[in-house]
């Protein structure tokens, strides 16, 4: 994120006719001279801005009208609503990652407007709350594909140990579940997050 935030406010003044240079980016975000001068190249020569510096005020300037990719972009500001709304809905919004995401991204690419999140609305049949440490724990074992450790609690009410390979997070109607092969059962089976009462992540990959 913050390659693109500095990409962003670097953008921002040379819109703003300050004629912004590398001490800019130094002073701003704290980083080398190398740094800064390696985001201005990738503005140039990545996102193709028709970058020029102006000697007399020592600072760069765009030779035509350039916007940047995703700029007031309808697409994002759809997915930023939805983003917002699917936490809500999803129970998620306890996450600490995904708030700080979608704050970064409505200050980065949505300066000073109304919260995406307030624009667009989705509604499930239900939704319930999960635990922020299990959905966590549950989601690195999917990134990183290690097997799971689960003490996991039936409809019944009965309490079981189960070693798991995760396979695929499933929100159906607001509630999560994990599509799992159990090593115990030799069979595919799905998981009702709020039923896992403990969950950690084993040092075995998934086969």
């Amino acid at each position: 994120m913050s390659v693109l935030e500095r990409i962003y406010f670097f953008h921002g003044r040379i819109q703003s006719g300050a004629y912004p240079n590398t001490k800019d980016l130094i002073n701003e975000f704290e980083i080398s001279q190398s740094t800064a001068h390696r985001d201005i190249a990738y503005l140039r020569e990545r996102l193709l801005a028709p970058l020029a510096f102006n000697t007399q005020k020592n600072g760069f300037y765009y030779t035509q009208i350039f916007r940047l990719p995703f700029e007031n972009s309808p697409a994002i500001t759809m997915i930023l609503g939805l983003l917002g709304n699917m936490a809500e809905e999803t129970g998620l919004t306890e996450l600490p990652e995904l708030a700080a995401i979608r704050q970064r991204l409505q200050e980065v690419l949505f300066p000073g407007q109304r919260n995406m999140a307030d624009l667009v609305y989705c509604e499930w049949v239900e939704k319930e709350l999960i635990n922020k440490h299990i959905f966590a724990t549950v989601l690195n074992g999917l990134r990183e594909q290690q097997q799971l450790r689960l003490t996991y609690r039936a409809t019944t009410g009965r309490i079981s140990k189960r070693t798991i390979e995760p396979l695929k997070l499933v929100n159906y109607q607001g509630r999560w579940y994990l599509l799992a092969w159990c090593m115990t059962k030799k069979d595919r089976r799905m998981f009702h997050l709020a039923r896992i009462q403990e969950a950690r992540i084993l040092q075995e990959p998934v086969s």
